[in-house]
């Protein structure tokens, strides 16, 4: 039986979304709806007291994680995880240390691009025992068949599909409190850079 995610048991991890990486990738969804998605992800979880991971692969080749995930969560962002290569963010023993080190057994995630890290890190994720949503709206790749392959597999293999509006109201909770407002203002935003 599966639990809900709460910020108390949840970790947001943030895979792969680079400047040059997202230039070459994101297609579908709308490369400016998945930036203000993933922004809108980080700045939710910050709010609500959730960890966050980030990792990026190869800066050199793919470019620096987008400036607007430095500005929603920057210490973070200074202490992201530059991979080597590694398709499954879990292979490297860092980003595996970071998410164990948060204590949560809850993972949210989303990567670009989505049938390649996106799939492999939340494919690893559930072999290391965690509960993984995929946040698709935060996720991106060059056709809507790969995008919809890709979905396909995850939820055969046990990941739960999850939009940024619905984990970020799964955790928060009550939208009448000064979180929930808070909550709502991200949301509203992504929503005016965004779909």
């Amino acid at each position: 039986m599966t639990t809900s995610s709460t910020r108390d048991n949840t970790v947001l991890l943030l895979v792969d979304h680079q400047t040059a990486v997202m230039e070459r990738l994101v297609k579908v969804p709308p490369l400016e709806d998945v930036k203000a998605n993933t922004v809108a992800l980080a700045r939710a979880a910050r709010r609500l007291g959730v960890p966050i991971v980030l990792s990026c692969n190869i800066e050199q080749d793919n470019g620096i994680l987008i400036p607007e995930l430095e500005k929603a969560a920057p210490d973070e962002y200074h202490q992201r995880v530059e991979r080597q290569g590694t398709v499954n963010a879990f292979d490297d023993p860092r980003v595996s240390a970071a998410v164990r080190a948060t204590g949560r057994t809850h993972l949210v995630m989303a990567a670009i691009g989505s049938e390649v890290c996106g799939l492999n890190t939340a494919r690893g994720a559930r072999q290391e025992g965690y509960e993984v949503q995929f946040a698709a709206d935060a996720c991106g790749t060059l056709t809507e068949f790969y995008h919809d392959i890709v979905l396909r597999r995850l939820e055969s293999e046990g990941v739960k599909l999850t939009t940024t509006p619905m984990i970020t109201a799964e955790l928060v909770t009550n939208f009448a409190t000064a979180d929930g407002r808070e909550i709502v203002q991200i949301l509203a935003e992504a929503g005016r850079t965004g779909r």
